[in-house]
């Protein structure tokens, strides 16, 4: 019994992983020296105690109903992937019993995914950014707007409005200087729309090319025009050559659809652009005649 003890242990050292080993009565029994990385104090003092005693765990409830489910039979295992000082780890919890199916106590295997998680977050990331000026890309535009207009229809009492807009000259600009150089006002222009727009509510967008567009939740006509206007001066401040911003607005109209409401704000932007650039238009929806309007017109 005690050879078969001493292999165990030396098996479970020998692990890449961090092992824990919960007693029934949920104390601490046995460690690894790997999951000296895991738990904020020294390990030899840790076992025999309650793991509630210790500050590691934050919530006790969850934990204990966790512990509850193995020691009923309702849970065999259990995974969770957590972030600890900088650092992803993979918990994997199982129960231990006895040929007989008595329960034991948990046995906690936790694996180091840092660069697992880091990695998929770097692919996300590629797949809803813009390569050149690191704005959400068109798709996410898209998946972004369907989900607010989503949440805007289900309390009709919300609002939202879009900015669409693009460069004034940069064709010009573009064949006078180089493509290189349009790029970089091209990278300008995106982070002063997301310096002069709302952190972590209105959310910027490349559209395409010399493109842009913004969602501003919770904002109605008059407020997405000074926030368009902020946008408009900012960029005419910076004197790049003859280059400006023509910028439409559109308040949403709960009656319109995603594809409606981008083709009237890019309606507003080309408005904009046709009345000599570097200025904002507001997409006015058409006045439907009231019946008494219609009586007094006939």
């Amino acid at each position: 019994m005690i050879e078969n003890k001493i292999i165990f242990e030396r098996l479970v050292e020998s692990m890449t992983e961090s092992v824990i080993f919960i007693d029934a009565d949920n104390r601490f029994a046995f460690f690894n020296s790997k999951a000296a990385k895991l738990v904020p104090a020294n390990l030899d003092k840790l076992i025999g105690k309650n793991i509630m005693s210790c500050h590691m765990v934050e919530k006790q409830s969850t934990v204990l109903k966790i512990i509850q489910n193995f020691k009923t039979g309702k849970r065999t295992n259990y995974h969770h992937t957590r972030c600890m000082k900088g650092k992803y780890y993979e918990d994997s919890i199982s129960a231990v019993r006895d040929p007989q199916g008595k329960y034991l106590g948990l046995v906690i295997v936790a694996q180091d995914v840092t660069k697992k998680v880091k990695l998929e977050k770097q692919t996300k990331a590629l797949a809803i950014k813009d390569g050149l000026t690191g704005l959400y890309n068109l798709r996410h535009f898209y998946q972004e707007l369907k989900r607010e207009l989503a949440r805007i229809n289900r309390k009709m009492n919300r609002t939202i409005s879009l900015l669409f807009f693009d460069i004034d000259n940069f064709k010009q600009y573009n064949d006078l200087f180089g493509h290189k150089q349009g790029d970089k006002i091209i990278q300008q222009v995106g982070k002063i729309a997301a310096q002069t727009t709302r952190k972590n509510v209105d959310s910027v967008y490349r559209y395409g090319g010399d493109e842009f567009a913004v969602i501003l939740p919770g904002t109605a006509e008059k407020a997405a025009v000074v926030v368009a206007e902020r946008l408009r001066e900012t960029y005419e401040g910076l004197k790049l050559h003859n280059t400006t911003l023509s910028i439409g607005v559109i308040c949403y109209d709960h009656k319109l659809g995603i594809d409606s409401l981008v083709e009237k704000a890019d309606e507003a932007m080309y408005a904009a652009k046709y009345a000599g650039g570097n200025c904002i238009h507001v997409y006015q929806y058409p006045v439907k005649p009231t019946k008494n309007a219609k009586t007094q017109k006939q």
